[in-house]
């Protein structure tokens, strides 16, 4: 395997604006780990539970990553970090509540960010994305046994 040297060539990033595209991609991160426990407080199937909770807990993970790396990107800044809620969706189920996190992944992927964050923050989409898949395959798949289900 070929060692990849990374140069201090790359653009310097205003932390000021990281904070901004940061900081609604933790706040919905936030939220969608919310949406998930109470998917579990409210699912019948173990299996969903499970899933659901594998997926809340990457989620207070990469919340934890993010807040971490808000703090040290806006080290210095004396401004206060204030989200506005009108920036977070109101999403009433799992699915929806990870495709809205997984937009915001890509908002900031698309912005100038430092390079150290771009690579935490593409590797959290990466699996996000792998868990959606998931997610979905599982819904069908419990969507299936209960028409089966209802139909006997």
């Amino acid at each position: 395997m070929q060692m990849q040297t990374i140069t201090a060539d790359a653009p310097r990033v205003e932390s000021e604006h990281a904070v901004i595209q940061l900081a609604p991609l933790v706040a919905v991160c936030n939220q969608s780990e919310q949406i998930f426990a109470d998917a579990i407080q409210s699912s019948a199937s173990s299996d969903f539970r499970a899933f659901a909770g594998r997926i809340r807990q990457l989620l207070n993970e990469y919340g934890f990553q993010l807040r971490i790396e808000l703090q040290r990107i806006s080290a210095g800044n004396s401004g206060v970090l204030d989200v506005d809620s009108r920036l977070l969706s109101r999403n009433s189920n799992c699915q929806s509540a990870l495709r809205s996190l997984l937009e915001n992944y890509r908002a900031v992927l698309s912005g100038q960010i430092p390079p150290h964050t771009r690579a935490m923050i593409r590797r959290q989409y990466e699996q996000l994305q792998r868990v959606c898949n998931e997610l979905s395959e599982l819904v069908r798949a419990l969507s299936g046994l209960l028409s089966g289900y209802s139909a006997a």
